[in-house]
């Protein structure tokens, strides 16, 4: 695979609130420093995959749970407030478009599941329109559309947590993102990812 541009600094681990449902602890650095994260849902984000394990199961793992700002429940009792969007295939992908143009230079992922956290990760940029691009209810926007963009590499990382995990990274700001997506390689079970932040600048 392609190496590390050396472009992403990782900027903090963790700083999740835990607990059922689990949120971004507001003394997360992003929040601190006054970004905004245009990948939520509330912000207009849509989140968008190529697939998804379903449809059939009894749970939901569609790439709409990954922009809900809810991030991974413990493990013990009831079946989770929420789900992780887990991919159907070893190599593919999750992203979410912005409500608009925007320069960003953080991105933020939370892994989830025991066997669903390695992967080599290409975390990725557009600034194409994607108004064209038809809408699917389960996966977002429809992938042959979103394969048609013009996408370029930000950094390539890889991940082999113990834990389910948050990771922040910083970057030099892009100008005119319309979309970020995160192309996965899992080099175990297909990956699973339960919230995908993009900060603005």
């Amino acid at each position: 695979h392609p190496e590390a541009t050396g472009a992403m600094a990782e900027v903090e681990t963790g700083r999740v609130t835990g607990g059922s449902p689990s949120t971004l602890d507001l003394a997360s650095e992003p929040v601190t420093t006054g970004r905004t994260n245009v990948a939520l849902a509330a912000n207009g984000g849509t989140a968008f995959s190529q697939d998804y394990i379903g449809p059939g199961n009894p749970r939901d793992f569609r790439a709409y749970r990954a922009n809900d700002g809810f991030y991974a429940d413990p493990p013990e009792g009831a079946p989770p407030v929420d789900e992780p969007w887990i991919a159907a295939t070893a190599a593919s992908f999750l992203g979410v478009k912005f409500a608009a143009p925007t320069t960003i230079d953080r991105l933020g992922f939370e892994n989830q599941f025991l066997n669903r956290r390695q992967a080599v990760l290409f975390f990725e940029y557009t600034r194409d329109d994607l108004s064209d691009v038809t809408e699917d209810p389960d996966l977002g926007l429809a992938p042959d559309g979103v394969a048609g963009k013009t996408w370029t590499v930000i950094d390539v990382l890889e991940v082999d947590d113990a834990d389910d995990t948050r990771h922040l990274y910083r970057f030099p700001a892009i100008t005119g993102v319309t979309a970020v997506r995160v192309r996965i390689q899992s080099t175990a079970a297909e990956f699973a990812i339960t919230e995908l932040e993009a900060w603005a600048a």
